[in-house]
């Protein structure tokens, strides 16, 4: 049954008109950061009946399901709320603080915890919800590989990915950069046993060995002169000089909206590398694994003969 028009409207309020379109709930609980008020519209449970007079209020309302990847089962899944938390809008122009915690229906291991405050506007269905944060933090998931890759600096990592998330370019570029810098001798490492596997020229070996030993970054990138192997290189371009050329960028010169922007570049090519340095290796396992079956196919024949 259709809400109250009186609750369905924001109009007459002078809350409601400084407000921006409300969102879902959904909406707000994926892609608002933390430390963010955002208008929420909530939709009254189908469970409510109401008989020809105004609904009681506090109002009931609906939790909506969400899509979130789940480190456990290792992809998307559909998580549920927890049963523990009661969806009940505060008092008219009242606010009221909680937590709010989903569940991986699939593994019930993976978890995501909300933390926010909702004011409510007059006696609508609006509220103007604000953020205080969530765990584990807000962002995109980062790939398997990318972790693989960088190791122990996971946790700085996010945080850049959170201050990219929030808009915070400074923090995110030096936060990216960190990684990078840390991780210098396991990224060269990856791309040397690529390299290994893939039989290169043995002056590219021994220029990322070379590379490998430097204490910085920009000057290991340095040594490598002859082109990496086509299978991790990004658009046609060294994945190495393509990070060089952001990491060198001063940021004391630099707006935070380039910052921002700088960091964004870091983390694509990044992920992009890794995925590559990834796929080198699994497709060399594959040929190897098809090769090795066909010559036992062919020895098992001639024995036979």
């Amino acid at each position: 049954m259709s809400d109250d028009p009186k609750l369905a409207e924001t109009s007459n309020s002078p809350d409601a008109q400084a407000m921006p379109e409300p969102i879902s709930l959904a909406q707000f609980l994926l892609t608002c950061p933390p430390g963010n008020t955002r208008s929420v519209k909530f939709k009254r449970t189908a469970a409510r009946i109401e008989v020809g007079r105004r609904a009681e209020t506090p109002t009931e309302f609906e939790l909506p399901r969400l899509s979130m990847h789940c480190s456990n089962c290792d992809g998307d899944r559909i998580f549920r709320p927890s049963e523990s938390y009661d969806p009940i809008l505060p008092k008219e122009s009242s606010s009221e603080d909680d937590f709010l915690t989903y569940v991986c229906p699939n593994c019930e291991e993976a978890w995501k915890t909300f933390s926010f405050r909702l004011k409510r506007v007059g006696d609508t269905l609006v509220c103007e919800a604000y953020k205080f944060g969530e765990h584990p933090p807000f962002g995109t998931k980062i790939p398997s590989r990318v972790i693989t890759l960088i190791h122990d600096d996971k946790a700085i990592f996010i945080k850049g990915q959170t201050a990219e998330s929030l808009g915070l370019g400074i923090a995110a570029f030096t936060y990216y950069r960190r990684v990078i810098e840390n991780q210098k001798s396991r990224i060269f490492d990856r791309i040397l046993s690529v390299a290994k596997t893939l039989g290169v020229n043995s002056l590219l070996i021994s220029e990322l060995e070379d590379a490998k030993n430097e204490t910085r970054f920009s000057d290991a990138v340095g040594k490598v002169k002859h082109a990496l192997p086509d299978s991790i290189q990004i658009n046609r371009q060294n994945p190495l000089t393509l990070l060089h050329a952001a990491l060198t960028e001063d940021v004391h010169e630099l707006s935070d909206e380039t910052c921002l922007e700088i960091a964004t570049d870091i983390r694509v090519v990044l992920t992009d590398l890794a995925e590559k340095l990834a796929n080198a290796f699994k497709d060399d396992a594959e040929l190897k694994g098809s090769v090795a079956r066909l010559l036992q196919r062919q020895q098992q024949k001639q024995s036979q003969k």
